[in-house]
């Protein structure tokens, strides 16, 4: 096999290299591409990493540009750039490739690729560069046949294209890249329609050993099933200054971003910061977050480029001060002291105020793999500031040649390039992400980011952090970085299945609209430059803006919604209703007020007055032109009230408001439910008195008149409306009323999930819950919702009002009940993907075991065919809860059972779980005969296999004693076995 050689002045004698060439051609593997090109540069030493691969398979192309008059390869050649930036100092090579002689052209950006050895020692990765950087090119085929393809690369010089070259992909057995469902919004689904059934939660790896720490975890999470998880990839430091691994003493946290001690006070050459020491923080150092590795018995020349202003001292007389270079173990805050660590260059101060370069060296010990800390320092200096641009190690190679630089994030202008050691690790974690079919949804930029913060839309710097810089619009210098940087995302891994998506930031604002735009342009930027399109999104640090962001047409390219809810950042202890602290109303629990006798209503004293004591979570959005109805239920005892304007008092009893768009609840458009006459919602229209629970369709009052507990509202549109929901209660004086099963309607006969009875079942008690809550309101179906597929990025079971920190108590459920219910409650129709956030409980009892049966359960289940709906599951026990879905077209259905005492909280309390019986109702599901198979949930095993008939419904007869649950499966009866592909439609993708 070929490899890449270096160019130099030394060339094949001309007969040698045409044989070379002839005999590479015959093997179909274009090495040694060379245009000459006068002043331009060139493409050679070109060499492919197979003549023939599979469809959806890493096609790799690896190549040198030599001559190029670039002098920042990491970023793009630009002409004419935005404010701030240098025009034409990048360079832009890319791959062209067509399956139908150039008929249809992909096109795919390439990147600066250098090379490492790996070893892991230890409880570390060693990686050593090898070699000098070279390109590379990585390309995944969508279809099978003969590929053609050149290589094109545009500096200040001009451009220069490659010869034409042929490849050939073959069929394989990857399911291709994830996307939206193209029948179903609530879910993902590969290129051949495959369903996406993901369960898994954060994850980080080891700074010290990434790529040991994935490939680890990887096993373990493929050997249970769990198959997605959410990780920051800024977390590595690739790009920009965020999460760098420069680390200080003196300094605190910047929010949770570590500090970067960087200044724009002064900047070498046209950078735009530096780093700083002075008194409060003399030194910086890298170590903690991973060492730097080098090589036994070696020679190392050290070098950093400084300016110092004032620097005076010694504050220990007799010994050197001012900037210098040390090595040492953990030297705290006496780093800078006169002893405090090994200098290995000289020392430099006030000397003319300038940018010099210090220099020395340092020899490893015979067995010595990684350094010490190195640390950057003004030492034993009583006063002054050092500046410090960039800093290299460098191992001597002899007669005057040195290696590739070890020193991570060298330079301070960290927004100008990419981090070679870091993404070449991030390699081989989607490679290993890949082979153990665990799928990524990865965090690309930090909105607090230094650097970005600080550059104004006029390319200048500023002393004043903003995150209106970082939320940067078009034709901006920080716009452009970003761009950069999508750019390289799709050059280096577009190229990888395990991408699940790419998550502009870390909670950003939900109420601005640069966030918004800024996420736009990122998907449309993938969706344009990334052959393979893979999904993009954001998250926020509050909230579920859905009128003004997730669904709204602004920002369509966004493929899916996010949301990060823990329990005391979302809806707290309770699952649906929220009232305000000072509001009038109690949830109350006495069976005798509680429609059905159990569960919770709402108890509106008369003599409290209120005009809108909200019930509702502020601000539900609703979508869907036509009418929707408002309707709920009601009883009173002895509510005595007063009315004007000729209206009986026997209509002065509390009742329901409702807004659109928040404006204000009197006027313009809002009501009241039931509606007054005449739609004059200030005057009385619900009945006081004494009475019983109501119905939805009419009530009578006291006076013999007879009107519905409902309202009607009509939407002339699509677009997403904010809705509220509130009691009212302005001509009470007397008496109590209960409120049960408000619910709203959307036009199509859906019940939004969260407007249903009042239920305080504590969601921080029980998982099932917690997911099931969000995800029937908000999921990708639900008239609430985005019309997307929605990931919980951030789940957790804290405490109602915080402290936002995991229930200690939780770690006493050994077992995972939680976990199992949190997993098992997924099933639930609103299809919403939950990514916990706290790990540590479910990696120290080894909690895998629950992903797998829930996984082999769904396996088969063709959810995005576009006919699944919910199955409309009733239990006639109200201490059993079922949540499901059917295809009444093929007759098919799934739904879980639980009985609702099986929470974690009674299994840590050692609470009395009684074993439960009753009948769980299908109403979803034609008339016809079924098979039945009941799935035991915590082996992933069929336990009971039987025949059923639906009539107005199939009902399922619980087995006698259930204390925690089981799930069932429906077939036609004349079906032998659930075959999947037999009814799930083919998509393909161009």
């Amino acid at each position: 096999m070929l490899t890449n050689s270096r160019r130099n002045s030394s060339r094949l004698g001309r007969g040698v290299a045409f044989l070379l060439s002839v005999f590479l051609l015959m093997m179909h593997v274009p090495a040694r591409q060379h245009v000459e090109a006068q002043g331009q540069a060139q493409i050679e030493n070109v060499h492919r990493n197979a003549a023939t691969v599979g469809r959806y398979e890493k096609f790799e192309l690896t190549f040198d540009v030599a001559d190029t008059v670039a002098t920042n390869r990491y970023l793009p050649y630009d002409a004419n750039p935005p404010a701030g930036l240098p025009a034409g100092t990048g360079i832009t090579v890319k791959g062209l490739f067509s399956p139908d002689n150039w008929a249809t052209v992909y096109t795919q950006p390439a990147f600066l690729y250098q090379a490492y050895d790996h070893t892991p020692r230890g409880d570390r990765d060693h990686l050593y560069p090898t070699g000098d950087p070279m390109w590379k090119i990585r390309f995944a085929p969508p279809t099978t046949g003969v590929w053609r393809y050149r290589i094109q690369a545009t500096d200040g010089s001009g451009t220069t294209t490659s010869p034409e070259a042929t490849f050939t992909v073959e069929p394989s057995g990857s399911r291709g890249f994830l996307h939206v469902s193209q029948s179903d919004p609530r879910y993902f689904e590969f290129d051949d329609g495959t369903p996406f059934v993901g369960v898994g939660h954060a994850t980080s790896f080891d700074t010290r050993r990434p790529i040991q720490d994935a490939r680890a975890q990887f096993a373990n999470y493929a050997s249970h099933r769990a198959n997605f998880f959410r990780a920051w990839m800024t977390g590595s430091s690739i790009v920009s200054s965020a999460w760098w691994p420069w680390s200080s003493h003196h300094l605190g946290y910047d929010g949770y971003l570590p500090p970067t001690s960087l200044t724009s006070e002064e900047a070498y050459a046209d950078g735009d910061v530096s780093i700083k020491l002075w008194g409060g923080n003399p030194c910086m150092f890298q170590g903690q977050t991973g060492q730097i590795p080098v090589l036994p018995g070696r020679r190392y020349r050290v070098r950093a480029r400084v300016k110092t202003v004032g620097v005076s001292g010694p504050a220990q007389s007799g010994s050197s001060y001012g900037f210098v270079v040390k090595v040492g173990g953990w030297l705290g805050q006496s780093c800078s002291s006169a002893d405090g660590g090994t200098p290995v260059t000289s020392f430099t101060h006030d000397t003319g105020g300038g940018w010099r370069t210090v220099s020395g060296s340092l020899t490893t010990d015979s067995d010595q793999y990684f350094l010490d800390n190195l640390y950057l320092t003004l030492s034993n200096a009583t006063g002054g500031t050092v500046y410090v641009d960039q800093v290299w190690l460098q191992e001597d190679l002899g007669n005057g040649r040195y290696g590739p630089n070890l020193v991570r994030k060298s330079k301070a202008n960290a927004h100008t390039y990419v981090e070679p050691s870091q993404a070449w690790a991030w390699d081989h974690i989607l490679d290993e992400a890949a082979a153990h079919d665990v799928y990524l949804k990865l965090v690309i930029l930090e909105k607090n980011e230094w650097i970005f913060n600080r550059i104004t839309s006029s390319g200048a710097m500023t002393t004043d952090s903003s995150n209106a810089n970082f939320y940067a619009e078009p034709e901006t210098k920080v716009r452009w970085l970003h761009e950069a940087w999508w750019r390289y995302l799709t050059a280096r891994w577009g190229y990888s299945t395990a991408v699940h998506s790419w998550e502009l930031l870390n909670e950003g604002d939900p109420a601005s609209s640069r966030h918004h735009g800024q996420a736009e342009a990122f998907a449309r930027y993938i969706h344009a430059h990334d052959p393979n399109s893979h999904m993009v999104t954001t998250s926020n640090w509050h909230s579920f803006p859905v009128d003004d962001f997730w669904g709204h047409p602004d920002y369509s390219a966004v493929d899916y919604a996010d949301l990060h809810a823990y329990i005391s950042t979302g809806w707290g202890e309770y699952p649906i209703w929220g009232n305000k602290p000072s509001s009038p109303l109690v949830f109350e629990d006495d069976p005798a007020h509680v429609r059905g006798g159990s569960g919770y209503s709402l108890r509106i004293d008369g003599a409290e007055q209120t005009n809108d004591a909200g019930v509702t979570p502020s601000q539900l959005v609703i979508e869907g032109a036509g009418e929707w109805i408002i309707r709920y239920e009601m009883k009173a005892e002895r509510f005595t009230g007063s009315c004007s304007y000729g209206i009986p008092d026997s209509l002065a009893g509390p009742r329901l408001m409702w807004r659109l768009d928040g404006g204000p609840y009197w006027g313009g458009s809002s009501n009241v439910v039931p509606p007054a006459s005449g739609g004059q919602d200030f005057v009385c229209s619900a009945p006081a008195g004494t009475y019983g629970w109501t119905s939805f369709d009419s009530v009578h009052t006291a006076d013999g008149n007879e009107g519905p507990l409902s309202a009607r509202l009509i939407l002339e549109d699509d677009l997403p409306h904010t809705l509220d929901v509130a009691v009212q209660n302005s001509f009470g004086t007397g008496g109590t009323a209960w409120i049960d099963n408000i619910e709203i309607v959307a036009p199509d006969g859906t019940v939004l999930a969260t407007n249903g009875s009042v239920n305080l079942e504590a969601m921080h008690e029980d998982a099932a819950l917690y997911t099931s809550a969000y995800s029937r309101l908000w999921g990708g179906a639900s008239p609430a919702g985005a019309g997307k597929p929605l990931v919980r990025g951030e789940a957790g079971l804290d405490y109602p009002g915080g402290p936002q920190e995991e229930q200690e108590a939780l770690a006493q459920d050994t077992e995972g009940v939680w976990l199992h219910n949190l997993v098992w409650g997924g099933i639930n129709p609103g299809g919403m993907y939950d990514l916990y956030w706290w790990v540590g409980n479910i990696r120290q009892h080894d909690l895998y075991p629950h992903y797998e049966p829930y996984r082999d359960f769904m396996e088969d289940i063709p959810l995005t065919n576009g006919a699944y709906e919910d199955a409309e599951a009733v239990a006639f026990n109200p201490d059993l809860r079922a949540w499901g879905q059917v295809d009444p077209i093929r007759r098919r259905g799934h739904v879980w059972i639980q009985n609702k005492f099986h929470t974690w909280r009674n299994v840590v309390d050692g609470a009395h779980i009684p074993g439960l019986s009753g009948s769980v109702t299908l109403l979803g599901l034609p008339d016809g005969e079924y098979r039945v198979e009941w799935w035991d949930t915590y082996r992933g095993t069929v336990f009971r296999t039987e025949e059923a008939r639906a009539d107005d419904g199939l009902a399922l007869t619980v087995p006698s004693g259930l204390t925690t649950d089981l799930a069932v499966k429906l077939f036609p009866a004349s079906t032998p076995n659930y075959q999947f592909d037999l009814f799930l439609p083919l998509v393909v993708r161009n």
